[in-house]
């Protein structure tokens, strides 16, 4: 015989069933905390929280239980909002001060390449100074491509860009079995490296090929300096807008707009009906002066 829709319905519709399952449902909400059950979350003031009833207490005077509840409820909205607000200034902060990312920054320029932004990132835009520096140590290796390096290059590079010799340093040690020693110009020059289809190169020129594009790309970072400024605003301008037209976070907040009107209607409409009880069962003198206050 076949079951009746109620029936099945029943059985399948409950919600969790085992104390881990309502558990979880429980905390559904903790995102933001908006809709949550728990009104002081696990990162939240519990003290504060009170000292937040209270001032409630204090402002409505609650009589009967029925306002205490409804007045801890304005407690629990205020908090949500408060909660709502710090949460919506650290979610723009952390997106707007977020770095750049690869896309963003090829969108500035068609000319950029992965290089440019991390060398951007690494190292930001360049004063004219260090850019005349860098351009010197990008002729000194440019003829290095394919062509070995001699002792007197490699010396020259140790001496005026220490930051490249170790660049080259980290390959050889990568390439051999002697991190702990300090090479000599000429082992490093003349170390050679063997590839899987048994082709082999010296490391310096290996070395200049994979260095090359991340110095050139700090050049285009200060040829492009303006262009690149002008385009992290835009950018960032960009991100602000995508956050505003998200929007939830202004729907969670109109929520508990809505939910505090409400609140403080219900107050207000028991207030008047219990201070209305209150008169017609006290004598009509006692009722006068109560109305009159």
């Amino acid at each position: 015989m076949t079951k009746s829709s109620s029936v099945t319905k029943s059985k399948s519709s409950g919600g969790p069933q085992s104390d881990d399952g309502k558990k979880i449902a429980s905390r559904n909400s903790l995102k933001t905390g908006t809709y949550s059950k728990l009104v002081v979350l696990p990162n939240e003031s519990q003290q504060e929280f009170d000292q937040l009833v209270e001032q409630f207490q204090k402002d409505f005077y609650p009589k009967d239980a029925v306002e205490m509840m409804l007045v801890r409820e304005m407690a629990v909205i205020t908090w949500k909002k408060l909660r709502l607000e710090r949460l919506e200034h650290d979610y723009c902060a952390r997106q707007l001060a977020a770095q750049i990312t690869l896309e963003e920054f090829l969108s500035i320029n068609t000319l950029f390449t992965d290089m440019t932004h991390r060398f951007w990132v690494d190292s930001g835009v360049l004063s004219e100074k260090n850019a005349e520096k860098l351009s010197r140590l990008i002729g000194l290796l440019e003829p290095h491509r394919n062509l070995n390096m001699s002792v007197e290059q490699l010396g020259l590079i140790k001496k005026d860009f220490p930051f490249a010799y170790d660049s080259i340093l980290a390959d050889y040690y990568r390439q051999t079995s002697l991190a702990d020693v300090e090479p000599s110009l000429e082992e490093i020059v003349t170390t050679v490296i063997w590839f899987d289809d048994l082709s082999k190169k010296y490391l310096v020129p290996n070395c200049v090929v994979r260095m090359l594009p991340y110095y050139q790309g700090g050049l285009q970072c200060v040829k492009f300096r303006e262009q690149i400024e002008e385009g992290v605003i835009q950018i960032r301008q960009e991100r602000l807008l995508k956050m505003m037209q998200l929007g939830g976070v202004q729907r969670a907040s109109d929520d508990l707009n809505r939910a505090m009107i409400r609140t403080v209607n219900e107050y207000r409409k028991h207030h008047e009906w219990r201070i209305q009880n209150r008169t017609e069962q006290l004598p009509d003198e006692d009722a006068e002066r109560l109305t009159a206050e």
